[in-house]
């Protein structure tokens, strides 16, 4: 089955997404299948399953890209850039 904006933001309202609400998002983008626009449309779904009253909250990752050692200098440890 393919998703749509449309088809995954009817999915959030028969969860009981509604207008205004805070909605905290911890999901594999891979777990949705097939969408049709990719993880855009999926932002774009929850926005307006939430309306522009409500909040979207998600957790994101990152690998650190070193080994946490005892000998870590951490001034060195870049910091988490949310543009990049």
């Amino acid at each position: 089955m393919i998703a749509t904006r449309a088809s995954i933001r009817s999915d959030l309202e028969s969860l009981g997404v509604q207008p205004g609400d805070l909605l905290m998002v911890h999901a594999s983008v891979r777990s949705l299948g097939n969408v049709i626009g990719g993880v855009n449309v999926i932002v774009h779904a929850l926005f307006d399953a939430i309306g522009p009253r409500g909040t979207l909250a998600a957790y994101l990752d990152f690998e650190p890209f070193y080994e946490e050692t005892d000998e870590l200098d951490e001034p060195n440890v870049p910091v988490f850039d949310k543009r990049i």
